[in-house]
């Protein structure tokens, strides 16, 4: 699979979860995909101290892992 359709997945897995992100008044951003197919994030607002941001990671991966496997999501500041 080529990179640009691995972020397109990525980006359609945000999209999807960023609604209930928006309704906190936080969002997430898509930074980059490594050439390890590791997804690096960065929080955003409220999303940035939320103690349930693991499990928003966690919700992401396993959305993209239904496509392609992303061997992880890191949040970068």
């Amino acid at each position: 699979m080529e990179k640009n359709e691995k972020i397109s997945i990525i980006k359609s897995a945000l999209d999807k979860i960023r609604p209930y992100l928006i309704q906190d008044d936080g969002d997430v951003e898509f930074l980059n995909l490594t050439e390890n197919d590791v997804v690096e994030l960065r929080f955003l607002g409220n999303c940035k101290k939320c103690k349930f941001k693991e499990q928003t990671k966690n919700s992401i991966l396993k959305h993209i892992q239904k496509y392609y496997h992303a061997h992880n999501i890191v949040e970068v500041d």
